[in-house]
C-alpha cells in the first residue's frame, strides 16, 4: 500500500508559496475581489439591517411581529445568496489554480487561473461533498435522538449520561466519513472528470494520518489567526482608540462599523484577503502533496 509523508504534506503550501510568490499575491487578489469585499458588503447589510428590526421590534411582541419587521427579514434574506455565489466562485477560482500549481500542471500563464471542465467538476463535487455532509449530519442526528427520547420516556437520569457519548460518537464517524472522501475534489480536478466515492478505497488506512495533517495545520492557521486578530487591534486602537465606537453603542445595538472609514476597512480586507489566501494553500497543497502520493501516476506505455 501507498503511503504518504505527513511532514510533506504538512510543508507543502510553505513550498509553493516560495516556488509562486507572485501567483499567491494573484489569488490573495482574487479572493479580495471575489470574497473579501462580497462578504464584508453582505456583513455590514446585515448589521444595518438588525439595528433597524431592533428599532422598529416593539419590546415583548415577539409573537406578532410588525410588518416593518418582516420587510426587513426578507431583506436580510436577499443578502444570503451574494454570499452563497461568492463562496463558490472562491472556492471554483482560487482553489482550482492552487490545484493547478500543486500538481504540477504547467498552465502558469494567468497565474494558474482558468474556467474549464476541471473547474466544473471540482465545482460539482465540492457541492456533493457539502450535500453528502448535510444528509450524514441529519442521519447522525438520529442515534442522538433515541437516546434522548428513551431517556425521556424511561425518566432515567442516568440515561442522559449516554447523550455527550452520542454526540461524541457521532461526529466521530462523520469526521471519518468526510476524511474518506476529501480526496474527492483534487482526484476530480487531477483527472478531469466526476469522482467522489472513489476516494473511499484510495484513503483507506491513512484517514487517521490525514486527521493529523489537518489538525497540525488548523493550529498553524490559529496562531496565524490570533497573531492577525492581535496585531490588527493594536494597530485599528493606535490609529482611533476603539472605546469611541463601543462605548457609544447601547445595549442591543451594533456598534457603527461604517463611521470608521476605508482607513480602518481598506488594511482590513487586504490583511484578510492574505490570510486567506494562505490558509487555502496550506490545504489545498497538502491535500494535493497526499494526493499525489496515494495515486502516483500510471507508468508510462512501452
Amino acid at each position: 500500500m501507498n503511503g504518504f509523508s505527513a511532514g510533506a504534506a504538512i510543508g507543502a503550501g510553505f513550498r509553493l508559496i516560495g516556488r509562486e510568490p507572485l501567483a499567491f499575491l494573484a489569488w490573495a487578489l482574487a479572493l479580495l475581489l471575489v470574497g473579501v469585499l462580497p462578504t464584508f458588503w453582505a456583513f455590514s447589510q446585515i448589521f444595518e439591517m438588525v439595528g433597524e428590526i431592533a428599532r422598529v421590534m416593539p419590546e415583548g411582541a415577539t409573537d406578532r411581529p410588525p410588518p416593518e419587521f418582516l420587510r426587513l427579514q426578507a431583506r436580510m434574506m436577499q443578502v444570503q445568496p451574494v454570499l452563497l455565489v461568492s463562496s463558490i466562485l472562491s472556492f471554483t477560482l482560487v482553489t482550482s489554480a492552487i490545484l493547478r500549481a500543486a500538481l504540477g500542471f504547467d498552465e502558469k500563464t494567468f497565474f494558474y487561473f482558468r474556467i474549464g471542465s476541471r473547474e466544473m467538476w471540482l465545482t460539482l463535487v465540492g457541492l456533493a461533498i457539502y450535500a453528502f455532509y448535510l444528509v450524514g449530519v441529519f442521519a447522525l442526528l438520529i442515534p442522538v435522538g433515541v437516546v434522548a427520547a428513551i431517556a425521556a420516556v424511561a425518566k432515567a437520569k442516568a440515561l442522559f449520561w449516554l447523550l455527550p457519548v452520542a454526540v461524541i460518537a457521532s461526529f466521530g464517524v462523520g469526521l471519518w466519513a468526510l476524511l474518506r472522501v476529501s480526496l474527492a475534489p483534487v482526484m476530480s480536478f487531477s483527472e478531469n472528470t466526476f469522482l467522489l466515492f472513489e476516494s473511499w478505497p484510495l484513503t483507506r488506512g491513512h484517514a487517521l494520518k490525514i486527521f493529523g495533517v489537518g489538525l497540525a495545520l488548523s493550529l498553524i492557521v490559529l496562531v496565524a489567526e490570533m497573531v492577525l486578530f492581535i496585531g490588527g487591534l493594536v494597530a485599528a486602537n493606535a490609529a482611533t482608540p476603539l472605546e469611541q465606537l463601543f462605548g457609544a453603542t447601547r445595549p442591543g445595538e451594533f456598534p457603527d462599523f461604517a463611521s470608521l472609514g476605508y482607513g480602518y476597512w481598506a488594511p482590513a480586507a487586504l490583511l484578510l484577503a492574505l490570510f486567506w489566501a494562505f490558509a487555502n494553500v496550506l490545504y489545498v497543497a497538502a491535500w494535493a502533496e497526499i494526493y499525489r502520493a496515494l495515486r502516483p501516476p500510471p507508468p508510462a506505455a512501452a
